[in-house]
């Protein structure tokens, strides 16, 4: 490049003589600073490499595998394996690397002070090795106390929350559930069934169960007879808050199969629904209240199957036929509470229970 000084006339002794050739040499600096500064910068870009191929145990490569290079200042460079299982990092400049790859089911490859060389390429290859799985397993030095509490045997269960959800809403299915659940029983009369400390009613809705309990602590002085096969139950008491809840269940004959004893003749039609309903609330601070009402109407079907003498060919026939059997079954419980005081609470519970059955046993 050629720069060329063209002299102007300029009287002596006027400043505004100089300023074109002070002008100029600004730009020529300025230029030449440039240059000098850009020949820097292109001779010091960093020009190292690394390179190399990540294989398996077996020597076949890797491929999509994660490899990391991190600088000795913490920066990380990230790059993956062609389908070759080849990597390569370029541009890297001179110092010490920690080299680090990683492959879905194959442990961390770490390896520290990789040199890099300025204008120099290396080659690394990688070899992975298969992941181990580790278990961790706590060993204490305490031992497990044995519980010798009577009312903790093994053999109890306890039902309540949402295992209760798991039984059937029909009482006749959740009390044949239940005396399956307890098992066997001791003595020729069956299990005891309790309802809140008593022998004496009807199995509650299934609605106002707050917790059953199963067989627990079957040698108990506290009951009259051995405690296997004994059912506790007991029911939902008042709340501090107003609580309701509302169902009904139905069922009918196109969801079941028919009877096969039912025979040719037209049949009543069999349907099963269910109403239930529930309320706790609060009476001062003291007391509160729980109210759950249940009725459910059932129209079975009664099953005559049945040989006779027919009195006019006295030849023995065969007769079939159905007969509507409806049920209607309602029960009604109510339970108040009342804190006496700290550590004692009066409760009060009624039920009333009626079961209705037309043309039973016929057949």
């Amino acid at each position: 490049m050629l720069f060329q000084l063209i002299p102007s006339h300029f009287h002596s002794g006027d400043p505004m003589s100089f300023r074109p050739v002070r002008t100029a040499l600004l730009h020529f600096l300025g230029l030449l600073l440039i240059f000098a500064t850009g020949a820097h910068l292109y001779a010091r870009a960093p020009s190292g490499g690394l390179s190399g191929v990540v294989t398996d145990p077996s020597g076949g490569v890797i491929a999509k595998a994660t490899v990391r290079l991190v600088t000795s200042s913490g920066r990380s460079l990230d790059t993956t394996t062609n389908r070759d299982g080849f990597y390569e990092f370029k541009g890297l400049a001179p110092g010490t690397y920690t080299l680090k790859a990683a492959a879905k089911g194959f442990a961390l490859f770490t390896k520290e002070g990789v040199q890099i060389l300025d204008g120099e390429t290396q080659q690394l290859n990688i070899g992975l090795t298969i992941q181990i799985e580790e278990q961790e397993v706590e060993v204490t030095d305490s031992s497990t106390r044995v519980d010798v509490d009577p009312s903790s045997n093994a053999g109890m269960v306890v039902l309540k929350g949402k295992d209760l959800e798991a039984l059937s809403d029909d009482p006749d299915e959740l009390q044949s559930e239940l005396q399956a659940l307890a098992g066997p029983s001791a003595g020729p009369n069956g299990g005891q069934m309790y309802i809140d400390g008593f022998t004496a009613g009807q199995l509650p809705p299934k609605a106002s169960i707050r917790e059953i309990r199963v067989n627990q602590n079957p040698f108990s002085s506290e009951y009259d007879k051995l405690g296997y096969g004994r059912i506790e139950i007991f029911t939902k008491p008042g709340s501090d808050q107003f609580h309701g809840q509302l169902f009904v269940t139905g069922n009918t004959a196109g969801l079941n199969s028919r009877n096969p004893f039912e025979g040719t003749t037209q049949t009543p039609g069999y349907y099963s629904t269910q109403y239930s309903a529930n309320l706790g609330a609060p009476l001062g601070k003291k007391a509160s209240v729980f109210f759950n009402i249940e009725r459910r109407n059932l129209n079975e079907l009664s099953v005559i199957n049945t040989p006779f003498v027919d009195t006019n060919t006295l030849q023995l026939t065969q007769f079939t036929d159905a007969v509507s059997n409806p049920r209607t079954r309602t029960n009604l419980s109510q339970r108040l509470d009342y804190q006496v005081t700290k550590n004692n609470t009066l409760t009060a519970r009624y039920q009333y229970w009626r079961n209705n059955e037309n043309s039973d046993g016929i057949g």
